[in-house]
């Protein structure tokens, strides 16, 4: 981890700095990763707060005290939800941490008709099991602020349900490979942007022209067909600034 999360619950009673880490994750880190001795400062951040540092003060084998200062806010979001058909488990764990890390908002996991129906049911989708990732992802890019992340199993129930407010004041692009347009002639950095992609075997027609016709662009990385996670490291690279 590049940064200790740090939780409202880890805070002593009665003070506002004094943390108490006990759980085995973080606990086994600062022993057997960093080593931890008095007086080490660790880099540390409050989730959905601020980031600062975490002081040693006290070490013991079930139990570490250490007092926290937390200046700095956590980096902006991108201005950028991606909704992308429902992918195998592990691929899901890779757009997930690839997604934080760059600072997308939200993410949106969809139905179509090429998606395997048993990709609904991985243990991966629980709630636990995503908040785990979220962590892992959050301490690894230095940021504390979670993501909202939805599910849609059915396209229609998308089209009807979800889609209409996303386009009210959003820019929508639409990656599919069989059109050559370049994604940075067309991408307004500035505005909210809903970037969608599609499933292993990409979008159907019709899927694509219901998208087109709410208002998506459909732009391309160019002729060659890309692994799902890294087509939207590409794509996402576009918005950083």
């Amino acid at each position: 981890m590049n940064m200790m999360m740090i939780f409202a619950e880890d805070f002593i009673s009665g003070s506002d700095n004094l943390i108490k880490i006990c759980d085995d994750r973080r606990l086994t880190h600062l022993h057997k990763v960093l080593k931890v001795k008095v007086g080490k400062v660790c880099q540390a951040g409050l989730l959905n707060g601020k980031i600062g540092t975490a002081e040693v003060l006290e070490i013991g084998e079930n139990e570490i005290i250490m007092r926290t200062q937390l200046d700095n806010e956590a980096p902006p979001k991108l201005p950028l939800t991606l909704v992308i058909a429902m992918q195998r488990p592990n691929t899901v764990k890779k757009i997930i941490h690839s997604a934080i890390s760059v600072g997308v908002k939200k993410i949106i996991f969809i139905g179509c008709f090429k998606v395997e129906k048993s990709y609904w049911d991985s243990s991966v989708l629980q709630s636990e099991s995503l908040a785990y990732e979220q962590l892992l992802a959050l301490e690894q890019c230095v940021d504390t602020c979670e993501i909202e992340i939805e599910f849609c199993r059915y396209f229609k129930d998308f089209l009807s349900n979800i889609l209409p407010r996303l386009a009210e004041n959003s820019q929508l692009l639409l990656a599919h490979p069989d059109k050559e347009e370049n994604f940075s002639k067309f991408i307004d950095e500035e505005r909210e942007s809903v970037l969608f992609m599609g499933p292993e075997g990409g979008f159907t027609d019709y899927e694509v022209n219901m998208l087109k016709e709410a208002g998506a662009k459909q732009l391309s990385l160019g002729r060659r067909i890309l692994r799902t996670e890294f087509a939207f490291t590409a794509l996402a690279g576009r918005f950083l600034r």
